[in-house]
């Protein structure tokens, strides 16, 4: 499981970034993107469009929303932490294997 903490000023684009290098790379073959966990929070405080960008950048890949304290509580469990920089709201996530 990795996390990814958003502390950076550009909407998602750290995101887009992962996904283009993700998709395009190497790193399939050795890491498939099972499921994507979010703070449920995250869909009551952001703009529409900011729920659109990040839905396509997941695709079709599985997101959960869970509270956002229970998405702290498992922060010890992970393997990598990527601090991004992002200001928006909630939008930390943790990334599991498949």
């Amino acid at each position: 499981m990795l996390l990814f903490a958003n502390r950076s000023k550009s909407t998602s684009l750290w995101w887009t970034t992962f996904l283009g290098w993700w998709r395009s790379s190497a790193a399939q073959a050795n890491f498939v993107i099972g499921k994507i966990v979010m703070a449920e929070e995250f869909r009551q405080v952001n703009s529409p469009e900011t729920l659109r960008s990040f839905e396509l950048c997941f695709g079709n890949i599985e997101t959960i929303l869970d509270p956002h304290m229970r998405i702290k509580e498992r922060v010890p469990w992970a393997i990598g932490l990527v601090r991004t920089g992002d200001p928006i709201q909630y939008a930390d996530m943790i990334v599991e294997s498949a």
